[in-house]
């Protein structure tokens, strides 16, 4: 071009350039050798856009007035870059030192651009920034930035797993300056986002904030919400299962965070507890079938752990009735009822804990059942000893679909009575 500007674009057309923009002398059309008439310069002009695919070599000024300048090849030995309001630069290619004062757009979709020099962003100049799940535009400068105007990000839609991306750095700093502010575009639900700065690089940082914005949730749904937030905010990688959650809101995402709750597991818990209680009363039963006058009891009185007989008469007492029934009064000892005895009978029932609406906790229902046998033993007149064995089963259900479970169980227990008198203090 020698010192000649070459203005492309009047015709708001989209062209592109694959070989070498170079300078020339005014009468020679030799390009590369030393001239004295060189340091031609490169107008983009026009609303359409042109592509640099080559490495360049002119010398002389560059400047986007108006449309699109992508350069994925490299203009680094032009003296400088200057983008007016109405235009834009982007690709993945190099540029010289450069001045923003429309819009910076790195990578063709997400890529790296690259500033061979210093790069300076006007106060009226925008950052445009597309964001992916896993990866960001960036911009690199081997000099200093100077940073100003706003940062445009536009999010792809996906489920985002990484929390931060570098999208500047610039090895001579950042000058202690920032960009006036963030604008987002497509920002995921569930997803705040904003600027974090370092010595030579700008960050964009994402923040998760699953639940803040969906009304109705109740404490169990908002905690599971808040632990998720938590280990993504703090830099942990999210299981993949965990990652849809983002793309729900209202009914679904609060129908999801209760699974996650784990109440469902709670129906175990309480329907185990249910049948140990059942299995525990009828193993201290007195009237459990079996029991009776076989356990030290008076025959014929049907008195559930009676133990030992009812003390008899007095001797004394004993023989003022003989004398006046004339018959000698009964010296035997009064018999014991046999020593050992076998009860056994069936237990079960159903049960409901109502559901907390405050606590995001749901209607539980449970059922039980099962057969119990055991032996008692009577060691003393009035102390008997023994263990039973169960089987049962349990169920369990959580309204809304929450999921519920059964269960089979074998159960074991040992017990004391003790009836001094006609008391009765069991003791496990």
């Amino acid at each position: 071009m020698g010192s000649r500007q070459l203005t492309v674009g009047g015709n708001n057309q989209t062209t592109g350039v694959s070989g070498v923009i170079s300078d020339c002398g005014p009468t020679s059309n030799e390009c590369g050798a030393t001239l004295a008439n060189s340091g031609g310069s490169l107008i983009k002009a026009g609303t359409g856009t042109l592509t640099l695919s080559g490495t360049n070599t002119y010398t002389g000024a560059t400047q986007v007035d108006d449309g699109g300048l992508i350069v994925d090849g490299s203009i680094a030995t032009s003296s400088g870059l200057t983008v007016d309001a109405g235009g834009t630069v982007g690709g993945t290619g190099t540029l010289p030192t450069t001045v923003i004062n429309g819009t910076l757009a790195p990578g063709n979709s997400i890529g790296t651009i690259t500033v061979a020099g210093n790069l300076t962003f006007g106060a009226g100049s925008i950052y445009a920034v597309e964001v992916s799940p896993a990866a960001a535009d960036r911009t690199n400068a081997t000099g200093s930035a100077t940073l100003a105007g706003i940062v445009q990000a536009t999010f792809a839609s996906g489920t985002y797993v990484t929390r931060q991306h570098t999208i500047l750095h610039a090895d001579g700093g950042l000058g202690g300056t920032t960009f006036a502010s963030l604008s987002t575009v497509a920002l995921p639900a569930g997803l705040a986002a904003a600027l974090s700065y370092g010595t030579n690089d700008v960050f964009l940082d994402l923040t998760a904030q699953l639940g803040l914005d969906t009304a109705g949730l109740g404490g169990n749904q908002q905690n599971v919400a808040g632990a998720i937030n938590s280990y993504f905010n703090g830099g942990g990688a999210l299981p993949p299962g965990f990652l849809p959650l983002f793309d729900l809101n209202g009914g679904a995402l609060s129908s999801a965070l209760s699974q996650l709750s784990g109440e469902a597991t709670t129906g175990a818990q309480q329907a185990g507890a249910q049948l140990t209680n059942q299995f525990l009363s009828l193993m201290l039963d007195p009237f459990a079938v079996g029991r009776g006058s076989t356990i030290g009891g008076v025959p014929g009185t049907g008195s559930a752990l009676a133990l030992a007989p009812e003390s008899g008469l007095p001797p004394e007492a004993a023989l003022a009735f003989a004398k006046v029934k004339k018959a000698p009064p009964s010296t035997a000892p009064a018999a014991m009822a046999p020593s050992w005895s076998a009860w056994g009978g069936p237990f079960g029932g159903t049960g409901k804990i109502e559901g907390d609406a405050s606590t995001g906790s749901s209607d539980l229902r449970t059922n039980t059942g099962g057969f119990a046998a055991g032996i008692d033993y009577l060691v003393a007149p009035d102390t008997v000893v023994g263990f039973a064995l169960a089987g049962g089963v349990t169920k369990w259900d959580i309204a809304a679909g929450l999921g519920g479970g059964s269960s089979d169980a074998f159960q074991a227990g040992a017990y004391a009575v003790t009836r001094p008198g006609r008391g009765t203090s069991p003791a496990l």
